[in-house]
């Protein structure tokens, strides 16, 4: 019997702001040939992971598995009374407003984006592809953020830690990524994101 392949549930990509390329540059070049780089894409280096579901599903179902994977890399001190503040809020931005729909189309790009102070949003693109994309902000409350640092880290730790994450394909990608702002040479301050790679994730 062959083992089950797990089905492929969306297409993420790791992007970077290119005002914060300089900074990422100058500790790559301090880190020790032997060392993971995935650990310097913390605050306050602003991150953003694009996901693109690989077939139709709806909010609840993607807030789930965000919160299996935030959930299972937070360690224990983390996951105290005080934490279930933050994870609600975290689940509040999925309960979005009436008049974004329940259904989320295959292809229909969403936004983590981590600021940096660790801060995370969610933004949803709502109509238009590209440069005419129309962005909405899901969540309200604060704003839709969640300002508690544990929960971003706990997510992009399900995407590049150091044990199983959703793709290994995004991980390994990655690093090829961050070998390439080593580089670099004439890293500048300038707006906008850039990609670092993209990969497919699992359900798992």
């Amino acid at each position: 019997m062959h083992p089950r392949t797990p089905p492929q549930v969306y297409v993420v990509g790791l992007y970077i702001h290119r005002s914060d390329l300089a900074q990422l540059q100058r500790l790559l070049l301090t880190t020790p040939p032997d060392q993971p780089t995935t650990p310097h894409l913390q605050p306050p280096i602003r991150t953003l992971l694009r996901i693109a579901p690989v077939r139709a599903t709806n909010w609840t179902h993607l807030r789930d598995g965000f919160v299996r994977a935030i959930l299972a890399n937070s360690p224990p001190s983390d996951t105290t009374d005080d934490f279930s503040a933050p994870l609600a809020e975290f689940k509040s931005l999925f309960h979005p407003a009436p008049h974004i729909p329940r259904a989320v189309p295959a292809g229909k790009k969403i936004y983590i984006l981590r600021g940096a102070s660790g801060q995370l949003c969610v933004l949803y693109a709502g109509e238009g592809e590209g440069e005419g994309e129309r962005l909405v902000r899901l969540g309200a409350g604060d704003g839709g953020v969640v300002r508690d640092r544990r929960i971003g880290r706990a997510l992009w730790e399900g995407y590049l830690g150091q044990g199983k994450v959703a793709s290994e394909q995004l991980r390994g990608r990655v690093c090829e990524g961050l070998e390439g702002v080593k580089r670099r040479n004439g890293v500048v301050g300038e707006s906008g994101w850039v990609g670092l790679e993209r990969g497919v994730a699992e359900e798992r």
